[in-house]
């Protein structure tokens, strides 16, 4: 028969402790006469049961053994010992937390990495934008002055200097310099928020022109860039480019290509291709010159416009009070009559003036024989205008006589030429144009009377003053006012 050892870790059979319940008596009337029902029928269950009674037998055989206080000592510390090891022995941490806590520090720590590498992304991004303002502020000259030495050819031009000063002076360019170029990453944050309305919408339209570059030319532009700012004179550089693109929106295509392509014969010979480029640069500051002062004369403010129309009939009265000079400008004697109608007077007296200050009068062909407007009259003309407009002729033309006198012509003409759309004025623009006292007087006339008085006024406004004799602004019929002083004191007609 084979024995089998129990351990305390063995699982004890059920039927064993119900024999064993059995031996001791200590089952119930019922489970008894079961187990007895069993015991006949099961010969398995004799057997142990057989089994269990001799080893229950043998215990009566054994030795009393007397306890002692050693061994009931030492059999206290054996089971303190256990004790202590297996309550010591913990479990380790991530075994006494919960899986969903796991699950949710998990979810938690990756949202966490996500936001951080969208705002790392979104950083960076915000970073390269202020970082490609520096481009977007000066676009159009990193895109017309892409030539650095057509850009340094201009830089070198005193003349082209001066156009472009001139420019600037009389407002016909106004660059935009938003300063974001000059400030921090960081400075520009705040920097964007406080430029004003105008410089604002500027940026955002050459933001979204660079936006809609592909990325190869943005890249482009990011590396053409950083090639300007490697050079030595990159501050004049990018100076002189900004500059040229203004001046470039100015001039027509045909000069721009010229620039730009010049038309030569080898495309590699760097001498012809400067000779016919400096050329195409002259003919194009030719042409700013004129337009300037072509710009200027439609820039002068109405007090000029009247003190030039009063100057100008000055000198025809003087002129006229000549009686050679007068032949000289009539073409027919007869219009020396005194005894013309004033309108019609008044008419010859227009053509006279138009034929003394252009050379293209307007409706008709010029008298060769009007001298036209001498170097004293200049002189008088430039004595009378408002020290503003002195200013911008100096700027202008310098100290050169002849440009002087080709502003000063250019500036005569286009006040003639609105003191001819004045003179276009309805009836009743000219009399609110009147004063308190002239529309009263006007008022308790005849009707008769009120037609001739504003007829009258739009004819002297037309010409700038009253006939000879007749009244109109101030030294009229009497002597030329003297040329202006040698201390460069300016005033106007008052």
């Amino acid at each position: 028969m084979s024995t089998q050892i129990l351990t305390d870790d063995t699982p004890v059979d059920p039927d064993d402790e119900q024999l064993v319940a059995y031996l001791d008596g200590e089952l119930g009337p019922q489970d008894r006469d079961a187990l007895e029902h069993r015991l006949i029928n099961d010969a398995d269950l004799r057997t142990r049961l057989h089994d269990l009674q001799r080893g229950w037998d043998m215990l009566d055989d054994l030795p009393d053994v007397t306890p002692n206080e050693k061994l009931v000592e030492t059999t206290m510390e054996m089971v303190v010992t256990d004790v202590m090891r297996a309550g010591g022995k913990k479990p380790a941490w991530y075994q006494r937390v919960p899986i969903a806590v796991f699950v949710a520090l998990g979810c938690l720590l990756t949202a966490t990495m996500g936001y951080a590498a969208v705002q790392w992304r979104r950083t960076a991004m915000l970073n390269r934008q202020l970082d490609d303002l520096t481009i977007v502020e000066d676009l159009d000259a990193y895109l017309d002055g892409d030539d650095l030495n057509l850009m340094r050819q201009l830089a070198g031009m005193d003349a082209w200097q001066d156009v472009i000063i001139t420019l600037k002076e009389i407002q016909a360019i106004e660059p935009i310099d938003t300063g974001l170029s000059e400030l921090s990453i960081e400075q520009r944050k705040t920097a964007l928020a406080e430029l004003p309305g105008p410089i604002a919408g500027h940026l955002a339209a050459n933001w979204d022109s660079f936006r809609n570059f592909d990325p190869s030319r943005q890249e482009s532009l990011r590396e053409f860039a950083d090639t300007v700012a490697l050079q030595t004179d990159a501050q004049r550089l990018l100076q002189t480019m900004r500059d040229y693109s203004l001046w470039k929106a100015t001039l027509p295509p045909s000069q721009i290509d010229a620039i730009e392509s010049p038309d030569v014969s080898d495309p590699g010979d760097a001498v012809e291709i400067e000779s016919k480029r400096r050329d195409a640069i002259d003919q194009a500051i030719a042409y700013s010159n004129q337009r300037i002062q072509r710009q200027s004369a439609w820039m002068l403010n109405e007090e000029t416009v009247d003190i030039l129309n009063t100057g100008l009939s000055i000198i025809l009265e003087e002129r006229l009070s000549d009686p050679e000079s007068a032949t000289s400008l009539y073409r027919d004697r007869r219009l020396q009559d005194d005894d013309l109608p004033p309108f019609v007077r008044e008419h010859i007296d227009r053509i006279l003036l138009w034929e003394i200050v252009s050379d293209a009068p307007p409706g008709f062909e010029r008298n060769d024989g009007a001298p036209k407007l001498t170097d004293q009259e200049f002189e008088m003309l430039e004595f009378w205008i408002p020290t503003k407009d002195a200013e911008n002729l100096d700027i202008l033309a310098g100290d050169d006589p002849m440009l002087r006198a080709s502003v000063l012509s250019l500036w005569a003409e286009s006040a003639m030429r609105r003191s001819m759309d004045d003179g276009r004025s309805t009836p009743l623009q000219r009399y609110q144009m009147m004063s308190d006292y002239q529309r009263m007087r006007l008022d308790l006339s005849e009707p008769e009377k009120i037609q001739e008085e504003i007829s009258r006024t739009q004819r002297r406004r037309s010409f700038g003053g009253g006939r000879r004799g007749g009244g109109g602004g101030p030294g009229r019929g009497g002597p030329m006012p003297p040329p202006p002083p040698n201390d460069g004191q300016r005033d106007s007609i008052q």
